[in-house]
Protein backbone atom coordinates (compact mmCIF):
# COMPACT_ATOMS: atom_id res chain seq x y z
CA UNK A 1 0.00 0.00 0.00
CA UNK A 2 1.53 3.10 -0.82
CA UNK A 3 2.40 6.20 1.68
CA UNK A 4 -0.40 8.47 -0.29
CA UNK A 5 -2.96 6.15 0.37
CA UNK A 6 -2.28 5.37 3.76
CA UNK A 7 -2.13 9.36 4.00
CA UNK A 8 -5.66 9.42 2.64
CA UNK A 9 -7.17 7.02 5.26
CA UNK A 10 -5.74 9.05 7.85
CA UNK A 11 -7.04 12.31 6.29
CA UNK A 12 -10.57 10.12 6.15
CA UNK A 13 -11.06 9.29 9.34
CA UNK A 14 -9.66 12.72 10.44
CA UNK A 15 -12.86 14.09 8.82
CA UNK A 16 -14.87 11.57 10.16
CA UNK A 17 -15.38 13.80 13.52
CA UNK A 18 -15.79 17.01 13.02
CA UNK A 19 -16.37 18.74 16.68
CA UNK A 20 -19.15 20.91 17.78
CA UNK A 21 -17.78 23.31 19.75
CA UNK A 22 -19.58 26.37 19.58
CA UNK A 23 -22.40 24.95 22.29
CA UNK A 24 -19.01 24.84 24.51
CA UNK A 25 -17.98 27.95 23.93
CA UNK A 26 -20.82 29.46 24.96
CA UNK A 27 -21.58 27.11 28.40
CA UNK A 28 -18.03 27.73 29.25
CA UNK A 29 -17.80 31.95 28.53
CA UNK A 30 -21.25 32.51 30.07
CA UNK A 31 -19.92 30.61 32.85
CA UNK A 32 -16.96 32.44 33.38
CA UNK A 33 -18.60 35.86 32.72
CA UNK A 34 -21.65 35.36 35.35
CA UNK A 35 -18.88 34.40 37.75
CA UNK A 36 -16.40 37.45 36.98
CA UNK A 37 -19.60 40.22 36.77
CA UNK A 38 -20.92 38.94 40.32
CA UNK A 39 -17.55 39.14 41.86
CA UNK A 40 -16.84 42.50 40.61
CA UNK A 41 -20.21 44.04 41.56
CA UNK A 42 -21.77 41.87 44.24
CA UNK A 43 -20.32 42.08 48.03
CA UNK A 44 -22.45 39.08 49.97
CA UNK A 45 -21.71 35.84 50.61
CA UNK A 46 -24.71 34.80 48.31
CA UNK A 47 -22.72 36.84 45.23
CA UNK A 48 -19.84 34.56 46.58
CA UNK A 49 -21.45 31.39 46.21
CA UNK A 50 -23.23 32.35 42.82
CA UNK A 51 -19.74 33.67 41.60
CA UNK A 52 -17.29 31.07 43.01
CA UNK A 53 -19.53 27.71 42.76
CA UNK A 54 -22.57 27.87 41.43
CA UNK A 55 -21.92 30.04 38.25
CA UNK A 56 -18.99 27.40 37.22
CA UNK A 57 -21.14 24.35 38.63
CA UNK A 58 -23.73 25.14 36.01
CA UNK A 59 -21.74 25.54 33.46
CA UNK A 60 -19.95 22.24 34.13
CA UNK A 61 -23.00 20.07 34.14
CA UNK A 62 -24.27 22.39 30.19
CA UNK A 63 -20.27 20.54 29.38
CA UNK A 64 -21.09 17.48 30.10
CA UNK A 65 -24.00 17.53 28.42
CA UNK A 66 -22.92 18.37 25.46
CA UNK A 67 -20.25 16.30 25.83
CA UNK A 68 -22.26 13.47 26.14
CA UNK A 69 -24.75 14.22 23.79
CA UNK A 70 -23.80 17.37 21.21
CA UNK A 71 -20.06 16.84 20.72
CA UNK A 72 -20.11 14.41 17.85
CA UNK A 73 -17.07 12.62 18.66
CA UNK A 74 -17.23 9.19 19.14
CA UNK A 75 -19.41 7.26 21.89
CA UNK A 76 -15.82 5.49 23.19
CA UNK A 77 -14.01 8.68 23.53
CA UNK A 78 -17.09 9.99 25.32
CA UNK A 79 -16.63 7.20 27.98
CA UNK A 80 -13.24 7.62 28.26
CA UNK A 81 -13.42 11.75 28.91
CA UNK A 82 -16.02 11.06 31.81
CA UNK A 83 -14.01 8.89 33.38
CA UNK A 84 -10.87 10.84 32.83
CA UNK A 85 -12.24 13.95 34.31
CA UNK A 86 -13.31 11.81 37.38
CA UNK A 87 -10.10 10.29 37.74
CA UNK A 88 -8.96 13.77 37.99
CA UNK A 89 -11.62 14.93 40.26
CA UNK A 90 -10.95 12.04 42.93
CA UNK A 91 -7.01 12.86 42.38
CA UNK A 92 -7.57 16.51 43.74
CA UNK A 93 -10.46 15.41 46.04
CA UNK A 94 -8.60 12.67 47.84
CA UNK A 95 -5.19 14.26 47.59
CA UNK A 96 -5.95 16.66 49.69
CA UNK A 97 -3.84 16.62 53.37
CA UNK A 98 -5.74 18.89 55.42
CA UNK A 99 -8.90 16.67 54.70
CA UNK A 100 -9.53 17.05 58.76
CA UNK A 101 -10.73 20.25 58.34
CA UNK A 102 -14.53 19.56 56.95
CA UNK A 103 -15.27 20.68 53.57
CA UNK A 104 -11.42 21.12 52.89
CA UNK A 105 -12.19 18.32 49.69
CA UNK A 106 -15.01 20.01 48.99
CA UNK A 107 -13.85 23.19 48.17
CA UNK A 108 -10.62 22.36 46.49
CA UNK A 109 -12.34 20.38 44.27
CA UNK A 110 -14.74 23.12 43.22
CA UNK A 111 -11.56 25.31 43.07
CA UNK A 112 -10.02 23.22 40.31
CA UNK A 113 -12.94 22.31 38.59
CA UNK A 114 -13.49 25.55 36.20
CA UNK A 115 -9.72 25.20 35.65
CA UNK A 116 -10.18 21.59 34.35
CA UNK A 117 -13.72 22.00 32.58
CA UNK A 118 -13.01 25.37 30.78
CA UNK A 119 -9.26 24.30 30.07
CA UNK A 120 -10.23 21.75 28.04
CA UNK A 121 -12.53 23.95 25.66
CA UNK A 122 -9.64 26.47 25.59
CA UNK A 123 -7.46 23.55 24.69
CA UNK A 124 -9.98 22.71 21.78
CA UNK A 125 -10.80 26.13 20.44
CA UNK A 126 -6.93 26.35 20.13
CA UNK A 127 -6.62 22.88 18.44
CA UNK A 128 -9.51 23.78 15.92
CA UNK A 129 -7.74 23.58 12.89
CA UNK A 130 -6.25 20.19 13.90
CA UNK A 131 -8.08 16.86 13.23
CA UNK A 132 -10.09 15.03 16.20
CA UNK A 133 -7.25 12.49 17.38
CA UNK A 134 -5.10 15.15 17.39
CA UNK A 135 -7.27 17.10 19.68
CA UNK A 136 -7.96 14.24 21.96
CA UNK A 137 -4.66 13.48 23.07
CA UNK A 138 -4.20 17.39 23.62
CA UNK A 139 -7.10 17.68 25.89
CA UNK A 140 -5.47 14.46 27.57
CA UNK A 141 -2.42 15.74 28.21
CA UNK A 142 -3.78 19.22 29.43
CA UNK A 143 -5.89 17.10 31.87
CA UNK A 144 -3.49 15.19 33.19
CA UNK A 145 -0.69 18.58 33.56
CA UNK A 146 -3.35 20.47 35.22
CA UNK A 147 -4.27 18.04 37.69
CA UNK A 148 -0.24 17.17 38.19
CA UNK A 149 -0.43 21.57 38.72
CA UNK A 150 -3.38 21.91 41.07
CA UNK A 151 -2.37 18.33 43.21
CA UNK A 152 0.43 20.84 44.41
CA UNK A 153 -2.15 23.09 45.89
CA UNK A 154 -3.81 23.34 49.25
CA UNK A 155 -6.53 25.30 50.52
CA UNK A 156 -5.10 27.39 53.84
CA UNK A 157 -8.90 28.51 54.84
CA UNK A 158 -11.30 31.19 52.85
CA UNK A 159 -12.08 34.60 52.94
CA UNK A 160 -14.43 36.55 54.23
CA UNK A 161 -15.67 36.48 50.81
CA UNK A 162 -16.00 32.34 50.71
CA UNK A 163 -13.17 32.95 48.67
CA UNK A 164 -10.70 29.69 49.23
CA UNK A 165 -7.31 30.75 49.87
CA UNK A 166 -5.03 28.19 47.97
CA UNK A 167 -1.16 28.30 48.33
CA UNK A 168 1.36 26.05 47.41
CA UNK A 169 2.25 23.25 49.41
CA UNK A 170 5.28 23.68 50.30
CA UNK A 171 4.33 27.83 51.36
CA UNK A 172 2.30 25.84 54.59
CA UNK A 173 3.71 27.43 57.81
CA UNK A 174 5.13 25.18 60.31
CA UNK A 175 3.35 25.03 64.12
CA UNK A 176 4.93 27.76 65.75
CA UNK A 177 6.62 26.12 69.30
CA UNK A 178 5.81 26.73 72.62
CA UNK A 179 8.31 28.43 74.59
CA UNK A 180 9.04 29.22 78.35
CA UNK A 181 9.81 32.65 79.23
CA UNK A 182 9.22 33.51 82.31
CA UNK A 183 10.16 37.28 82.78
CA UNK A 184 7.34 39.52 84.53
CA UNK A 185 5.49 42.60 82.97
CA UNK A 186 5.43 45.78 85.20
CA UNK A 187 2.45 47.66 84.92
CA UNK A 188 0.93 50.79 85.65
CA UNK A 189 -1.34 50.93 88.99
CA UNK A 190 -4.49 51.44 86.87
CA UNK A 191 -4.98 51.46 83.40
CA UNK A 192 -4.19 54.73 81.03
CA UNK A 193 -6.52 56.65 79.28
CA UNK A 194 -4.64 55.63 75.98
CA UNK A 195 -4.95 52.21 76.81
CA UNK A 196 -6.70 49.16 75.06
CA UNK A 197 -7.79 47.01 77.97
CA UNK A 198 -10.67 44.99 75.87
CA UNK A 199 -12.00 43.89 72.91
CA UNK A 200 -12.74 46.69 70.49
CA UNK A 201 -11.46 49.37 73.47
CA UNK A 202 -12.65 50.18 77.07
CA UNK A 203 -16.30 50.45 75.78
CA UNK A 204 -16.13 47.84 73.39
CA UNK A 205 -17.33 49.90 70.35
CA UNK A 206 -14.41 50.78 68.42
CA UNK A 207 -14.32 53.97 69.41
CA UNK A 208 -11.28 56.41 70.22
CA UNK A 209 -11.38 59.64 71.62
CA UNK A 210 -8.72 62.42 72.31
CA UNK A 211 -6.35 61.28 69.71
CA UNK A 212 -5.36 62.74 66.71
CA UNK A 213 -2.45 62.12 64.38
CA UNK A 214 -0.87 62.68 60.69
CA UNK A 215 -2.39 61.61 57.72
CA UNK A 216 0.22 61.91 55.39
CA UNK A 217 1.10 58.76 54.33
CA UNK A 218 3.12 59.56 51.01
CA UNK A 219 5.41 58.10 53.79
CA UNK A 220 3.67 54.98 55.96
CA UNK A 221 4.13 55.85 59.36
CA UNK A 222 7.19 54.17 61.06
CA UNK A 223 7.30 50.08 61.41
CA UNK A 224 8.64 49.68 64.74
CA UNK A 225 8.82 46.33 64.87
CA UNK A 226 7.13 42.80 62.88
CA UNK A 227 6.89 39.44 64.30
CA UNK A 228 5.81 35.93 63.07
CA UNK A 229 2.58 35.29 65.46
CA UNK A 230 0.81 31.63 65.75
CA UNK A 231 -2.67 31.10 63.95
CA UNK A 232 -6.04 33.06 65.58
CA UNK A 233 -8.13 35.85 65.37
CA UNK A 234 -7.12 37.58 68.26
CA UNK A 235 -6.89 41.43 68.44
CA UNK A 236 -5.14 43.46 71.34
CA UNK A 237 -5.09 44.90 74.57
CA UNK A 238 -2.89 47.25 75.53
CA UNK A 239 -1.55 48.14 78.90
CA UNK A 240 1.05 50.51 79.11
CA UNK A 241 4.44 48.81 78.08
CA UNK A 242 2.89 45.65 77.24
CA UNK A 243 0.50 44.31 75.06
CA UNK A 244 -1.59 40.73 74.86
CA UNK A 245 -3.22 38.44 72.41
CA UNK A 246 -3.97 34.47 72.05
CA UNK A 247 -2.41 32.32 69.40
CA UNK A 248 -2.42 28.66 68.21
CA UNK A 249 0.80 27.01 68.73
CA UNK A 250 1.14 23.52 67.61
CA UNK A 251 -1.84 21.59 69.92
CA UNK A 252 -1.47 24.29 72.75
CA UNK A 253 -3.91 27.73 72.73
CA UNK A 254 -1.10 30.18 74.40
CA UNK A 255 -1.92 33.87 75.52
CA UNK A 256 0.90 35.99 75.40
CA UNK A 257 2.50 38.87 76.43
CA UNK A 258 4.68 41.17 74.70
CA UNK A 259 6.91 44.12 74.68
CA UNK A 260 5.22 47.15 72.84
CA UNK A 261 8.98 48.39 72.33
CA UNK A 262 10.23 45.71 70.66
CA UNK A 263 7.06 42.75 70.23
CA UNK A 264 9.44 40.15 71.42
CA UNK A 265 7.82 37.90 73.99
CA UNK A 266 7.58 38.16 78.01
CA UNK A 267 6.10 35.12 79.07
CA UNK A 268 3.50 32.69 77.72
CA UNK A 269 0.71 30.74 79.00
CA UNK A 270 -0.55 27.59 76.88
CA UNK A 271 -3.62 25.51 77.28
CA UNK A 272 -3.65 21.87 75.55
CA UNK A 273 -6.53 22.56 72.86
CA UNK A 274 -6.19 22.82 69.16
CA UNK A 275 -9.67 24.32 67.12
CA UNK A 276 -9.24 23.65 63.56
CA UNK A 277 -11.78 24.49 60.60
CA UNK A 278 -12.11 25.92 57.49
CA UNK A 279 -10.88 29.83 58.57
CA UNK A 280 -8.16 28.99 60.07
CA UNK A 281 -7.65 27.15 63.45
CA UNK A 282 -6.81 29.41 66.62
CA UNK A 283 -8.13 31.18 69.36
CA UNK A 284 -10.62 33.53 68.41
CA UNK A 285 -11.25 36.04 71.73
CA UNK A 286 -9.39 38.82 72.83
CA UNK A 287 -8.03 38.79 76.04
CA UNK A 288 -9.50 41.39 78.99
CA UNK A 289 -7.80 43.09 81.70
CA UNK A 290 -8.69 44.80 85.10
CA UNK A 291 -6.99 45.39 87.95
CA UNK A 292 -3.41 43.45 87.06
CA UNK A 293 -5.29 40.35 85.61
CA UNK A 294 -6.35 38.70 82.56
CA UNK A 295 -9.11 37.02 81.71
CA UNK A 296 -9.27 34.98 78.35
CA UNK A 297 -11.73 32.57 76.61
CA UNK A 298 -10.49 29.77 74.26
CA UNK A 299 -12.11 28.19 71.06
CA UNK A 300 -12.73 25.03 73.25
CA UNK A 301 -14.10 26.74 75.66
CA UNK A 302 -11.09 26.67 78.33
CA UNK A 303 -11.97 30.64 80.61
CA UNK A 304 -8.93 31.62 82.68
CA UNK A 305 -8.01 34.35 85.05
CA UNK A 306 -4.06 34.86 84.71
CA UNK A 307 -2.09 37.69 86.66
CA UNK A 308 -1.25 39.61 83.68
CA UNK A 309 2.52 40.43 85.30
CA UNK A 310 3.32 36.80 85.25
CA UNK A 311 0.79 34.92 82.91
CA UNK A 312 0.12 32.58 86.24
CA UNK A 313 -3.12 30.94 86.36
CA UNK A 314 -5.14 32.45 89.47
CA UNK A 315 -8.10 30.20 88.35
CA UNK A 316 -9.46 28.43 85.65
CA UNK A 317 -12.56 26.81 84.41
CA UNK A 318 -14.17 24.49 81.19
CA UNK A 319 -17.25 26.68 79.65
CA UNK A 320 -18.47 23.21 78.25
CA UNK A 321 -18.45 21.29 81.54
CA UNK A 322 -19.58 24.20 83.33
CA UNK A 323 -22.68 25.17 80.77
CA UNK A 324 -23.30 21.43 79.03
CA UNK A 325 -22.71 24.09 75.80
CA UNK A 326 -21.52 21.99 72.69
CA UNK A 327 -18.04 24.25 71.28
CA UNK A 328 -20.00 25.78 68.05
CA UNK A 329 -19.07 25.29 64.35
CA UNK A 330 -16.79 28.08 64.16
CA UNK A 331 -15.43 27.98 67.74
CA UNK A 332 -16.10 30.05 70.85
CA UNK A 333 -15.18 33.82 69.97
CA UNK A 334 -17.02 35.98 72.80
CA UNK A 335 -14.20 37.61 74.50
CA UNK A 336 -14.43 38.31 78.08
CA UNK A 337 -16.84 41.45 79.51
CA UNK A 338 -15.71 42.46 83.10
CA UNK A 339 -18.40 44.34 84.75
CA UNK A 340 -17.78 45.01 88.21
CA UNK A 341 -16.88 41.49 89.54
CA UNK A 342 -18.75 39.27 87.06
CA UNK A 343 -17.16 37.97 84.11
CA UNK A 344 -19.78 37.58 81.12
CA UNK A 345 -19.39 34.79 78.19
CA UNK A 346 -21.79 33.60 75.71
CA UNK A 347 -22.13 29.57 76.07
CA UNK A 348 -25.00 28.95 73.82
CA UNK A 349 -27.92 26.77 74.36
CA UNK A 350 -30.66 24.69 72.43
CA UNK A 351 -33.19 24.88 75.27
CA UNK A 352 -35.02 27.92 75.51
CA UNK A 353 -38.14 26.46 77.18
CA UNK A 354 -36.56 27.61 80.36
CA UNK A 355 -35.47 30.63 79.79
CA UNK A 356 -32.03 29.22 78.62
CA UNK A 357 -28.54 29.40 79.41
CA UNK A 358 -26.56 30.94 76.93
CA UNK A 359 -25.12 33.59 79.03
CA UNK A 360 -22.75 32.69 81.67
CA UNK A 361 -21.73 34.95 84.70
CA UNK A 362 -18.39 33.97 86.47
CA UNK A 363 -17.56 35.67 89.86
CA UNK A 364 -13.64 37.31 89.12
CA UNK A 365 -12.61 36.52 92.08
CA UNK A 366 -12.91 32.80 92.23
CA UNK A 367 -14.69 31.76 88.63
CA UNK A 368 -17.52 30.74 90.53
CA UNK A 369 -20.60 30.69 88.25
CA UNK A 370 -22.85 33.55 89.44
CA UNK A 371 -25.72 33.19 87.28
CA UNK A 372 -26.52 31.25 83.80
CA UNK A 373 -29.55 32.39 81.68
CA UNK A 374 -30.73 33.43 78.68
CA UNK A 375 -32.13 32.31 75.04
CA UNK A 376 -29.80 31.62 71.95
CA UNK A 377 -28.50 28.70 70.54
CA UNK A 378 -25.70 30.17 68.40
CA UNK A 379 -23.78 33.43 68.41
CA UNK A 380 -20.41 34.16 68.45
CA UNK A 381 -20.90 38.07 69.70
CA UNK A 382 -19.55 39.56 72.77
CA UNK A 383 -21.88 40.66 75.17
CA UNK A 384 -21.50 44.50 75.56
CA UNK A 385 -22.49 46.75 78.46
CA UNK A 386 -24.13 49.75 77.44
CA UNK A 387 -26.83 52.28 79.29
CA UNK A 388 -30.89 53.29 77.85
CA UNK A 389 -32.62 55.69 79.65
CA UNK A 390 -29.68 55.68 82.97
CA UNK A 391 -30.41 52.02 83.35
CA UNK A 392 -27.03 49.88 83.01
CA UNK A 393 -27.35 46.17 81.15
CA UNK A 394 -25.87 44.04 79.17
CA UNK A 395 -26.69 43.40 75.38
CA UNK A 396 -26.53 39.66 74.21
CA UNK A 397 -27.47 39.14 70.29
CA UNK A 398 -27.62 35.94 69.24
CA UNK A 399 -29.29 33.86 66.44
CA UNK A 400 -32.82 34.60 68.44
CA UNK A 401 -32.07 37.88 68.27
CA UNK A 402 -31.50 40.30 71.17
CA UNK A 403 -31.88 40.37 75.03
CA UNK A 404 -30.98 42.41 77.55
CA UNK A 405 -29.81 41.58 81.21
CA UNK A 406 -29.34 43.07 84.67
CA UNK A 407 -25.48 42.41 85.26
CA UNK A 408 -25.84 41.27 88.97
CA UNK A 409 -28.93 38.62 88.54
CA UNK A 410 -29.53 37.87 84.76
CA UNK A 411 -32.35 39.60 84.92
CA UNK A 412 -34.11 40.27 81.46
CA UNK A 413 -34.78 43.96 81.32
CA UNK A 414 -36.22 43.40 77.87
CA UNK A 415 -35.70 41.38 74.54
CA UNK A 416 -36.62 40.83 70.57
CA UNK A 417 -36.88 38.09 68.93
CA UNK A 418 -35.25 38.21 65.40
CA UNK A 419 -34.22 35.03 64.50
CA UNK A 420 -31.24 34.33 61.91
CA UNK A 421 -32.36 31.79 59.07
CA UNK A 422 -29.03 31.24 57.59
CA UNK A 423 -25.87 32.46 58.79
CA UNK A 424 -24.59 32.97 62.40
CA UNK A 425 -24.76 36.77 64.06
CA UNK A 426 -20.62 37.69 64.39
CA UNK A 427 -20.77 41.50 65.29
CA UNK A 428 -21.60 43.69 68.16
CA UNK A 429 -24.66 45.76 68.56
CA UNK A 430 -24.38 49.77 68.39
CA UNK A 431 -26.10 52.11 70.10
CA UNK A 432 -27.25 55.56 70.60
CA UNK A 433 -27.74 58.01 73.39
CA UNK A 434 -31.39 57.84 72.18
CA UNK A 435 -32.05 54.17 72.74
CA UNK A 436 -32.13 53.27 69.03
CA UNK A 437 -29.79 49.78 68.85
CA UNK A 438 -28.70 48.12 65.95
CA UNK A 439 -28.27 44.20 64.61
CA UNK A 440 -26.53 43.18 61.86
CA UNK A 441 -27.18 39.93 59.68
CA UNK A 442 -25.29 38.84 56.93
CA UNK A 443 -27.60 38.76 53.18
CA UNK A 444 -31.15 38.19 53.27
CA UNK A 445 -32.10 40.21 56.66
CA UNK A 446 -29.79 43.22 56.55
CA UNK A 447 -29.40 44.99 59.64
CA UNK A 448 -32.49 46.05 62.20
CA UNK A 449 -33.21 48.88 63.94
CA UNK A 450 -34.78 48.67 67.05
CA UNK A 451 -36.14 51.61 69.70
CA UNK A 452 -35.66 50.64 73.54
CA UNK A 453 -37.14 52.96 76.15
CA UNK A 454 -38.10 53.08 79.59
CA UNK A 455 -41.69 54.25 79.84
CA UNK A 456 -43.69 53.98 82.94
CA UNK A 457 -41.68 51.74 84.42
CA UNK A 458 -41.58 49.00 81.52
CA UNK A 459 -39.62 48.63 78.64
CA UNK A 460 -41.04 49.30 75.46
CA UNK A 461 -39.15 47.85 71.93
CA UNK A 462 -40.24 49.12 68.85
CA UNK A 463 -39.22 48.13 65.09
CA UNK A 464 -37.85 50.98 63.49
CA UNK A 465 -36.88 49.88 59.84
CA UNK A 466 -34.66 46.90 58.34
CA UNK A 467 -31.85 47.70 55.89
CA UNK A 468 -31.15 45.31 53.04
CA UNK A 469 -28.48 48.13 52.14
CA UNK A 470 -26.43 46.80 55.15
CA UNK A 471 -25.44 42.89 55.70
CA UNK A 472 -22.42 42.67 57.32
CA UNK A 473 -20.83 39.15 58.34
CA UNK A 474 -17.96 39.79 60.82
CA UNK A 475 -17.11 43.19 60.44
CA UNK A 476 -17.73 45.63 62.96
CA UNK A 477 -19.32 48.64 62.44
CA UNK A 478 -19.24 52.07 63.90
CA UNK A 479 -21.60 54.91 64.45
CA UNK A 480 -21.04 58.66 64.44
CA UNK A 481 -23.71 62.39 64.10
CA UNK A 482 -26.66 60.17 62.77
CA UNK A 483 -24.72 57.67 60.36
CA UNK A 484 -23.76 53.74 60.66
CA UNK A 485 -20.60 52.89 59.42
CA UNK A 486 -19.95 49.50 58.28
CA UNK A 487 -19.84 46.71 55.80
CA UNK A 488 -22.53 45.82 53.09
CA UNK A 489 -20.96 42.17 53.01
CA UNK A 490 -17.11 43.22 52.17
CA UNK A 491 -18.27 46.79 50.91
CA UNK A 492 -17.51 49.76 52.78
CA UNK A 493 -21.15 51.47 53.46
CA UNK A 494 -22.62 54.54 55.03
CA UNK A 495 -26.64 54.44 56.11
CA UNK A 496 -28.82 57.16 57.50
CA UNK A 497 -30.11 55.98 61.25
CA UNK A 498 -33.20 57.66 60.69
CA UNK A 499 -34.30 55.87 57.56
CA UNK A 500 -31.71 52.69 57.14
CA UNK A 501 -31.07 54.63 53.22
CA UNK A 502 -27.67 53.93 51.62
CA UNK A 503 -25.99 57.34 51.29
CA UNK A 504 -22.83 55.44 49.94
CA UNK A 505 -20.99 52.74 48.88
CA UNK A 506 -17.46 52.37 48.79
CA UNK A 507 -14.46 49.64 48.04
CA UNK A 508 -14.95 46.24 48.26
CA UNK A 509 -12.21 45.73 51.52
CA UNK A 510 -13.72 43.93 53.91
CA UNK A 511 -11.73 44.12 57.25
CA UNK A 512 -12.41 45.73 60.59
CA UNK A 513 -12.67 49.42 61.57
CA UNK A 514 -12.27 52.39 64.37
CA UNK A 515 -13.61 55.61 64.55
CA UNK A 516 -11.00 58.15 65.46
CA UNK A 517 -13.65 60.89 66.81
CA UNK A 518 -11.79 64.12 67.42
CA UNK A 519 -10.62 63.80 63.64
CA UNK A 520 -13.55 62.63 61.89
CA UNK A 521 -12.28 59.82 60.09
CA UNK A 522 -12.14 56.00 60.30
CA UNK A 523 -9.41 53.62 60.14
CA UNK A 524 -9.81 50.80 58.31
CA UNK A 525 -7.58 47.40 58.66
CA UNK A 526 -8.51 45.65 55.19
CA UNK A 527 -8.88 41.96 54.71
CA UNK A 528 -5.24 42.27 52.71
CA UNK A 529 -4.24 43.82 55.46
CA UNK A 530 -4.07 47.64 54.08
CA UNK A 531 -4.55 50.34 56.56
CA UNK A 532 -7.19 52.62 55.16
CA UNK A 533 -8.08 56.51 56.55
CA UNK A 534 -11.32 57.55 55.20
CA UNK A 535 -14.02 60.44 56.33
CA UNK A 536 -16.35 59.52 58.59
CA UNK A 537 -18.37 62.34 55.78
CA UNK A 538 -22.36 60.83 55.44
CA UNK A 539 -22.05 62.66 52.14
CA UNK A 540 -19.13 61.44 50.09
CA UNK A 541 -16.68 58.13 50.32
CA UNK A 542 -13.34 59.72 50.24
CA UNK A 543 -10.00 57.96 51.46
CA UNK A 544 -7.49 60.34 52.83
CA UNK A 545 -4.66 57.74 52.98
CA UNK A 546 -3.13 54.10 53.33
CA UNK A 547 -0.71 51.66 53.30
CA UNK A 548 0.19 48.17 53.32
CA UNK A 549 0.25 47.12 56.86
CA UNK A 550 1.07 43.45 56.79
CA UNK A 551 0.35 40.67 54.14
CA UNK A 552 -2.49 38.08 53.88
CA UNK A 553 -5.77 37.56 55.32
CA UNK A 554 -6.68 39.70 57.97
CA UNK A 555 -9.27 39.31 60.05
CA UNK A 556 -8.51 40.83 63.02
CA UNK A 557 -9.12 44.24 65.10
CA UNK A 558 -6.77 46.51 64.89
CA UNK A 559 -5.68 48.42 67.88
CA UNK A 560 -4.21 52.07 68.32
CA UNK A 561 -2.90 52.82 71.57
CA UNK A 562 -0.07 55.22 73.60
CA UNK A 563 0.21 56.96 69.74
CA UNK A 564 0.68 53.31 67.86
CA UNK A 565 -0.80 51.05 65.69
CA UNK A 566 -1.28 47.45 66.14
CA UNK A 567 -2.84 45.03 63.34
CA UNK A 568 -2.04 41.50 63.20
CA UNK A 569 -3.36 38.63 61.04
CA UNK A 570 -2.99 34.69 61.61
CA UNK A 571 0.67 34.56 60.65
CA UNK A 572 2.38 37.75 61.63
CA UNK A 573 1.73 41.12 63.73
CA UNK A 574 3.58 44.62 63.18
CA UNK A 575 2.95 48.07 65.38
CA UNK A 576 3.39 51.23 63.85
CA UNK A 577 4.19 54.89 65.26
CA UNK A 578 2.05 57.13 64.44
CA UNK A 579 3.02 60.62 64.31
CA UNK A 580 0.53 62.65 66.74
CA UNK A 581 -0.61 66.00 66.48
Amino acid sequence: MSETHLDTEKATACESTTLRLWPAVLFALTGFLVSMGVAQFGSTNEHSILSLFLAPMGAFALLLLWWLFASRVPWLDRGIGIVLLGLALAALYLGQNNADISMVRVIFTMFALPYLAYGVVIVFVLSSSRCWGVQRWLATGYIILATAILSLMTVEGWGGDLRPGIIWRWDVAPAMSVESPNAVATLPAKVGEDDWPAFRGAHNDGILSGVTFATDWATPPAELWRQEVGSGWSSFTVIGDYFYTQEQRGDYETVICRNVATGEIVWINSVEAHFVEITGPGPRATPTYKDGKLYTHGALGAVQCLDAATGEVLWKRDLVKDTGARVPQWGFACSPLIVDDLMFLFAGDDDESDGGSAVVAYEIATGEIAWNKGKGKTGYNTPHLTSIDDVPQILMISHFGIQSFTAETGEVLWEHEWRSTRYPRVIQPVITDEGAVFIGTPDGQGTLRIDVALVDGAWTVTEAWNSKKLRPYFNDGVYRAGHLYGFDGNRITCVDIETGANKWSGDRTGGQMLLIEDMEAILILSEDGEVILIKADPDEYTIISRFQAITGKTWNHPVIANGKLFVRNSAEMACYELKMD
